[in-house]
C-alpha cells in the first residue's frame, strides 16, 4: 500500500477515533462533579469572601418555626409579560413553573417549585415554603407579604416588559437563600436528559453538575466567587444572578428536592429563558457561557462559527442554505491547502515506479530503504503527509460546527429542504449521510492515486461505508457540510486535472 494511501487511512482513522471521542467526552464532562478550584480562583476567592456580612435583621426565629400553616389554603395565580407566563404560589411566595411565550414551552419542576426561598435569621437557616403570603399586583410588579406574630416579610418580584428577567428583593434586609430546582420541558428531544444539569459560573469559569448527582449530594457548597447559578437544559436556563461578589453557591436538597441554591443578602436577578448567546450576553457579561461550545481549544472556533451562521441567516432564512454558503467559504478559504494536497498526490504518483524501485533493492535494508524514499520525496519537492493536510485541518472545524448544531437553540427545529425538518438531528431517512458516503468514495476511486491489489480496492469501499454509517447518527446540518464540503472537493480536482492536461 502507497504511503499516502496509509496516510489517508490514519486521516480518517483519526477522525473516527475524535468524533467517538468527542462524543463520550461531552457525556463524562456532563456527568461528573466539577474539581476544586485552582489555587488562582481560591487567591481571588481570599481577597472578596466576605459579601454576604452585612448587618442581618433581628427575625425572632421561634415566630416562624412554630407558625401553623397547615390550614392554609393553596392558592395559585399567574403573571404574564410579553415574553413570560409565570405561575405563583401563596405559600412560600414561590414560582411554581414558567411558560416561555415565544418557545411554546414550559419549564416545570420534577418536584416542588421552580424557585424557592429561605431567610438566614441568627446562623439559622428558616425556609419560608411553610408561610402563607398574601399577594398584591402593581405595575410590573408581585409583591407578597406575610405577618408572623409581629414580624413582616415582603417579597418582591419586578418584571420588565420584554425581557427574560426578574427582579427579587426582600424586606427586611436579611441574608437568604434562593434556590432553583430541577425542571423539564415537554420538549421531545432525543436524550434531552444527557445535556441537564446545574450549572454555576465562579470567577468567569463554568461548571457543570449532573442532575442524578445532584440528586445524590446531600449539601456541598462551592468555595468561590459566584457569578451566577441554576440548572439548565439542552436549550434553556433558569438562573439565580446576584449582585458582583455577592453570593456563595451550594449543590444541595431543600426538603428533599435537588436545587442549586444562590446565599446572599442583596436584591437578585433571576433569568428563566432560551441559551440563546445575544440573550444572555445582555443580562450579564458571562451569562453566555453557560452555551456549551465544545472544549478549550474548539469553543473559539465554534463561537466564529456561530456567528458567522448567524449572520449570513440575517439575510438568507434557512438555516440549510446558510450551511451550503458557510461550506463554500469554508473550501475557499482551504482552496491553497487542497490545491498543494492535489499536486502532492500528483508528484507521488510520478515517482511511484522510482519507490517501487527502491523498495525492490532495499527490501532487506529497511532503514536505508526509508532514507533513500526520503531523499527521493526531498529531490523532487514532494510530501506524503499534504495529502491528507485539508482533512486534519477541517477537523477543528468539523468538532466546532457539531458543538454549534448540537447546542445552539437558533438551530433546533431549523429546517432545510423536504424530509429535513431539523438541522441539529440525525437524517430520519439517512440520505444525506448516504450522499455523502458516495462522494467520498468518488473522491477516492477516481482522484486518489491508485495502486493495483485488493487491499487498496477493499480500503476504497470500507472507508465510505464506515463514515457514512457513523455520520448517520450525527445532525444532519453537520452531514450536509461535508457532503457539499467532498462535492465541492472533487469539481476542484476536476478542474486542476483538466488544467494539468491542458497545459
Amino acid at each position: 500500500m502507497k504511503k499516502e494511501q496509509i496516510n489517508l487511512i490514519v486521516g480518517y482513522t483519526v477522525l473516527i477515533l475524535l468524533i467517538v471521542l468527542y462524543q463520550w467526552y461531552i457525556m463524562k464532562k456532563r456527568a461528573n462533579l466539577p474539581p476544586e478550584q485552582a489555587k488562582g480562583t481560591v487567591q481571588v476567592e481570599k481577597e472578596i469572601k466576605q459579601p454576604v456580612k452585612t448587618k442581618t435583621a433581628e427575625i425572632p426565629v421561634s415566630t416562624i418555626e412554630k407558625t401553623d400553616t397547615t390550614g392554609a389554603e393553596l392558592e395559585e395565580f399567574t403573571f404574564e409579560t410579553q415574553l413570560l407566563k409565570v405561575t405563583f404560589q401563596n405559600i412560600g411566595a414561590e414560582i411554581k413553573e414558567v411558560y416561555l411565550k415565544p418557545y411554546n414551552v414550559y419549564l416545570r419542576p420534577k418536584k416542588g417549585p421552580l424557585f424557592s426561598s429561605s431567610l438566614v435569621v441568627k446562623g439559622e437557616r428558616i425556609l419560608l415554603s411553610r408561610i402563607p403570603f398574601k399577594k398584591e399586583i402593581s405595575g410590573n410588579s408581585v409583591i407578597f407579604t406575610a405577618k408572623v406574630d409581629t414580624l413582616e416579610i415582603k417579597r418582591v418580584y419586578t418584571f420588565t416588559d420584554s425581557g427574560y428577567t426578574i427582579q427579587v428583593e426582600n424586606f427586611p434586609r436579611s441574608e437568604y437563600y434562593l434556590s432553583v430546582f430541577i425542571f423539564d420541558t415537554d420538549e421531545k428531544i432525543p436524550d434531552k436528559a444527557r445535556y441537564a444539569g446545574g450549572v454555576y459560573s465562579l470567577a468567569g469559569k463554568v461548571y457543570t453538575v449532573k442532575t442524578k448527582s445532584m440528586e445524590k449530594t446531600e449539601r456541598k457548597v462551592i468555595p468561590g466567587v459566584v457569578d451566577w447559578a441554576g440548572y439548565k437544559t439542552k436549550y434553556f436556563l433558569a438562573s439565580v444572578i446576584p449582585p458582583d461578589y455577592a453570593g456563595e453557591v451550594s449543590v444541595e436538597k431543600v426538603e428533599g428536592y435537588p436545587a442549586v441554591s444562590v446565599r446572599t443578602d442583596k436584591p437578585i436577578k433571576l433569568f428563566i429563558g432560551p441559551l440563546e448567546y445575544k440573550t444572555l450576553a445582555g443580562v450579564k457579561k458571562g451569562l453566555e457561557n453557560a452555551i456549551y461550545f465544545g472544549w478549550s481549544l474548539i469553543r473559539p472556533i465554534a463561537k466564529l462559527i456561530y456567528f458567522v451562521l448567524t449572520y449570513i441567516h440575517r439575510f438568507i432564512n434557512n438555516y440549510g442554505v446558510v450551511i451550503i454558503i458557510f461550506t463554500i467559504i469554508m473550501a475557499m478559504v482551504l482552496s491553497p491547502l487542497s490545491l498543494l494536497s492535489f499536486r502532492s498526490m500528483k508528484g507521488m504518483k510520478e515517482i511511484q515506479p522510482k519507490i517501487q524501485e527502491i523498495q525492490k533493492k532495499y527490501k532487506k535494508d529497511p532503514q536505508r530503504m526509508n532514507a533513500e524514499i526520503m531523499e527521493l520525496y526531498r529531490k523532487h519537492g514532494v510530501n506524503p503527509f499534504s495529502g491528507c493536510l485539508p482533512l486534519f485541518i477541517q477537523m477543528p472545524v468539523f468538532f466546532a460546527l457539531f458543538a454549534v448544531l448540537n447546542s445552539t437553540i437558533e438551530l433546533k427545529g431549523a429546517p432545510f429542504i423536504f424530509w429535513i425538518k431539523d438541522l441539529s438531528l440525525k437524517d430520519p431517512y439517512f440520505v444525506l449521510p448516504i450522499l455523502m458516503g458516495i462522494t467520498m468514495f468518488l473522491q477516492q476511486r477516481f482522484f486518489s492515486p491508485q495502486q493495483p491489489g485488493a487491499e487498496q480496492k477493499s480500503m476504497t469501499f470500507i472507508m465510505p461505508i464506515v463514515l457514512t454509517f457513523i455520520f448517520s447518527s450525527l445532525p444532519s446540518g453537520l452531514v450536509l457540510y461535508w457532503f457539499v464540503y467532498n462535492l465541492l472537493s472533487i469539481i476542484q480536482q476536476i478542474i486542476i486535472k483538466k488544467q494539468a492536461e491542458g497545459g
